[in-house]
């Protein structure tokens, strides 16, 4: 899931921000970080302000493109 960039189920606001006029359809970003016991919390980065942002992994809607895998081997 690290890496994968995904649409959210909601925009998620802090004190002192107003709603982007963005639709739902452009609430994407990337993860940056999974955490906790199966993964339940992860960190996105907003495409939208480039904030990232702690959120439940319930919070993502859609993987919209998953991150490559990384080679494990060496160069050689």
């Amino acid at each position: 899931m690290k890496g994968d960039r995904v649409r959210l189920h909601q925009f998620l606001l802090y004190k002192g921000e107003s709603m982007p006029d963005l639709p739902p359809e452009q609430w994407t970003g990337i993860v940056v970080d999974t955490w906790g016991s199966a993964r339940h919390f992860v960190r996105v980065q907003r495409d939208y302000d480039g904030r990232v942002i702690p959120m439940m992994a319930k919070g993502v809607a859609e993987v919209l493109e998953r991150a490559k895998a990384k080679s494990s081997r060496g160069r050689r």
